[in-house]
């Protein structure tokens, strides 16, 4: 792809395989005001594939002032053609289309135009419009993101009907070493270390694996092959493990680790099957598969038979670090990799069977199957409430009114945002489109609706909390979409339609935006408070300016002047106080003044110490900028990338003593910066 480079940054967050998925979304936006354009702004730069704007509007003077994506010389266009034309600008990779049409009719009255897409996105549609259009997505599983300015306060909702989660990172993944229940190529490694006749360099360097299953084996055969049930059994066990450490416990750091993962030896896989993964599993059972089934429930009835099977899931292969000998470690490593492998190849040939079965003209690589396997204690699903659901009952019950407050809770906003979109159901305008009385009879109106909407609610609400200065606050907005508010709306929303298109099914992904409370994100902004009490924040994912490779260069840079300067310092100063000194007139160092011998050897060691500095600068300098270079064309750090950068470094100290000696340079600095990479930081 010849945007590789432009797209480096986000490449890093979902991935190869989450580009080509946004690249191929099909995106339709209903409304390109401040709101709408925004959102289709922030989706664009990253590179989605096709996207096409229903906008009945043409550019007007109050465009003007709250929308960068029209110029005064645009005014009397269709608003959709001219904010189509200024987003192609910004990404030629992306292609748009544009339709000059009521928005709010599109959504309502035609259903087969929107089920073309595979993403919708509504701005400042009305609520008859709103219902339609997620009953048409509700139907036909397509994403919907629904986004609303009023003034100062924003709202932003997602509907999506089952969402599938590959990788959702949780804090702590789950590590499964098989301890208690060791396959055989586990348990004959194990069975090749002889704790009691090892020297203390070799057991000192025993895997925490080994220790453990030793160990576990041991107690086993004490207890009629029982493991630790009580907290009284846990607690001897760990005694067992630490009374196989030499000297005192707590000298040998592999035994250290064993304590610490001490639980590990009777932790039965199947009882720490994360919750989930159950749910997923319990799914996908009964599931009816049919050639319209996603691949992940295929994949996911697969393996809802391997853990019937097995009682517990494929092994991931990830080892944790732990002290260990090299060739031990690496050997460890490969068991858990065809341990992974042959888990994966089962599951892989039972997908099969099921698409014969369902699709026989589906293919599934082996690779996506592997994926699959690698994230198998991660996966998730998530449903959200649909649109008909929140408008027939609120769901309050997860949320604690305690931690709410009563002035400016966003539950209160949402109320009234509701009570907006029935007053335009209603009345066809906005409130506060009128002074006077009228202007005070709309706000009373809101709140009387507001009320009413939140006695709907699934648990109690407090309804003194609805003032009128809230109604007041909502007429004083009208119909303004102010730009500041339009932004931080868009920011949010297309972050929500990335982790749901770029992340989608069988990449990599953080979970959707969190449904609070009410199944439903309410992104609230009062104008009295920078963020809501308890609205979920957005992963941002800022890029630090020490990421550049200018910064690391100059870092780099920086601190071998300081290290070449101390390493100057250090033996130039034995040298210095080594006689005989060669000073101006070939005297000898007794003859010298105590003075002069002073001044000498302060000048050597300073002139020695630059001299040093000024080296490890130029090195260090240009071998992590090279490195950076490397990394960044390719779009990941591995070990080839330390080796080119070593070879290109040492090719440039060697210019100019021919290109054998530079051939050489290039070979010697890229196996010692491969060699310096795999001690820092391992083969991988």
């Amino acid at each position: 792809m010849a945007t590789a480079d432009k797209y480096d940054r986000q490449l890093r967050l979902w991935g190869a395989m989450g580009q080509r998925k946004l690249m191929s979304t099909k995106l339709l936006l209903l409304n390109a005001g401040p709101t709408g354009s925004e959102v289709l702004k922030n989706l664009v730069l990253p590179g989605i594939g096709k996207f096409e704007i229903c906008d009945g509007q043409t550019v007007c003077k109050a465009d003007l002032g709250n929308n960068f994506f029209v110029t005064e010389a645009d005014l009397g266009r269709p608003r959709a053609q001219v904010v189509m034309e200024w987003m192609l600008e910004m990404n030629p990779d992306v292609q748009g289309t544009f339709r000059h049409h009521c928005a709010a009719n599109v959504a309502e009255f035609e259903s087969n135009y929107v089920e073309q897409f595979n993403m919708v996105i509504a701005t400042q549609l009305p609520e008859p419009a709103l219902s339609a259009l997620a009953a048409t997505c509700q139907k036909h599983a397509i994403p919907l993101l629904i986004v609303h300015s009023f003034g100062l306060i924003g709202h932003v909702r997602l509907q999506v009907p089952n969402h599938t989660i590959v990788d959702s990172k949780p804090d702590a993944a789950l590590l499964d070493l098989r301890i208690a229940e060791p396959f055989p190529a586990l348990q004959n490694f194990a069975n090749e270390f002889n704790l009691e006749t090892m020297n203390s360099h070799e057991h000192g360097h025993v895997p925490y694996v080994v220790i453990l299953l030793q160990c576990i084996n041991e107690w086993k055969a004490a207890h009629n092959g029982e493991l630790p049930k009580n907290f009284a059994a846990k607690e001897e066990f760990k005694k067992l493990v630490q009374s196989k450490s030499r000297g005192s416990f707590g000298h040998e750091v592999n035994f250290t680790e064993a304590g610490a993962n001490a639980y590990k030896a009777y932790s039965l896989a199947k009882d720490s099957l994360p919750s989930e993964v159950s749910d997923v599993l319990a799914y996908a059972s009964p599931l009816q598969l049919s050639a319209a089934t996603p691949n992940f429930w295929f994949l996911a009835r697969a393996l809802a038979g391997f853990v019937a099977k097995h009682n517990c899931l494929p092994h991931s292969g990830h080892v944790p670090d732990m002290t260990a000998f090299s060739t031990s470690y690496v050997k460890l490593q490969k068991i858990y990799m065809e341990k992974a492998k042959e888990d994966a190849q089962e599951i892989y040939e039972s997908v099969k069977k099921l698409i014969a079965e369902f699709d026989s003209k589906r293919t599934l690589a082996f690779e996506e199957v592997v994926g699959f396997c690698k994230h198998a204690s991660c996966i998730g699903m998530l449903n959200t409430r649909s649109l008909a659901e929140e408008f027939q009952s609120v769901n309050l019950q997860e949320v604690d009114m305690e931690d709410e407050d009563s002035v400016q809770s966003p539950l209160i906003w949402y109320f009234m945002i509701r009570a907006v979109h029935c007053y335009i159901a209603k009345f066809a305008q906005y409130p506060g489109v009128h002074e006077g009385d009228e202007y005070t009879e709309d706000a009373k109106w809101l709140i009387e609706r507001a009320k009413s909407i939140a006695q709907s609610a699934s648990s109690p609400f407090p309804e003194e909390w609805i003032t009128l200065n809230h109604g007041l606050e909502m007429c004083r907005y009208a119909e303004a979409e102010v730009h500041n508010i339009a932004a931080i709306l868009g920011g949010i929303a297309s972050q929500e339609a990335v982790k749901k298109k770029a992340m989608d099914d069988d990449t990599k992904k953080p979970s959707p935006a969190t449904t609070y409370p009410y199944s439903f994100n309410p992104f609230i902004f009062p104008r009295s408070t920078s963020l809501p009490v308890g609205a979920d924040l957005p992963n941002f994912y800022p890029i630090s300016l020490s990421d550049t490779c200018a910064v690391k260069t100059i870092t780099s840079g920086a601190m071998g002047w300081v290290l070449g300067r101390a390493m100057g310092l250090l033996l130039s100063s034995y040298e210095a106080i080594t006689p005989p000194i060669p000073v101006p007139g070939q005297r000898e160092l007794p003859k010298v003044p105590w003075r002069e011998q002073l001044q000498i050897s302060r000048r050597m060691i300073s002139e020695k110490s630059t001299s040093w500095g000024r080296n490890f600068l130029f090195f260090s300098a240009m071998i992590s900028g090279m490195e950076c270079l490397v990394d960044k064309k390719r779009a990941h750090h591995d070990i080839s990338s330390v080796a080119i950068a070593g070879c290109a470094t040492g090719a440039v100290f060697a210019a100019g003593q021919g290109v054998q000696a530079q051939c050489l340079a290039c070979g010697g600095m890229a196996a010692f910066s491969a060699a310096m990479e795999m001690f820092m930081h391992g083969s991988d």
